[in-house]
């Protein structure tokens, strides 16, 4: 604190010592706003175009002025043949957690929705959805000392065969 104050007193004795001095030399500064005033800048801008002149757009040379050209409409084909999100689970999914094993490695988009799912679901509730390469997961909410966690569980290789949509 006391540094402060006596940085703030040097300051001053400093401004009030080579104000003076920085007024001989042509410099000008003022004692209560520091440098001198300063020259008004002048900016112009274009003329205006005089009344009646038509006022026409630059376009690139080559390029069509006007409107554009009507396109045919072309029908519209679903080639998907992803099941509607959400999607109800298919039969055949293995007995949980028996028929299931983490999944590894986590992808940045499992990843997300188990951290969209760590506020949504309770301790202990599981939620089954599509993953993003089209697997069935299982997302668990786990609470251990305190903490929660979201895991997320795929079918054992050996159960993927019974899976039926």
């Amino acid at each position: 604190m006391i540094e402060g104050i006596i940085g703030l007193l040097a300051g001053y004795a400093a401004c009030k010592l080579l104000t003076p001095i920085m007024n001989t030399l042509g410099i000008p500064i003022s004692e209560t706003t520091g440098p001198g005033p300063v020259a008004p800048v002048t900016v112009r801008y274009p003329a205006p175009a005089p009344r009646g002149t038509p006022i026409v757009p630059s376009t690139p040379k080559g390029v069509p002025v006007g409107p554009p050209s009507p396109r045919p409409a072309a029908p519209v084909v679903l080639t998907s043949t992803a099941p509607a999100y959400p999607s109800p689970a298919p039969r055949g999914l293995p007995a949980f957690p028996s028929g299931w094993q983490y999944v590894k490695p986590v992808t940045p988009a499992i990843a997300q929705r188990a951290q969209v799912l760590l506020t949504a679901l309770r301790a202990g509730e599981k939620k089954q959805e599509m993953g993003p390469n089209g697997q069935w997961i299982t997302y668990w909410k786990q609470t251990q000392n305190g903490k929660s966690n979201v895991t997320a569980w795929q079918p054992k290789p050996s159960a993927t065969t019974a899976i039926r949509t």
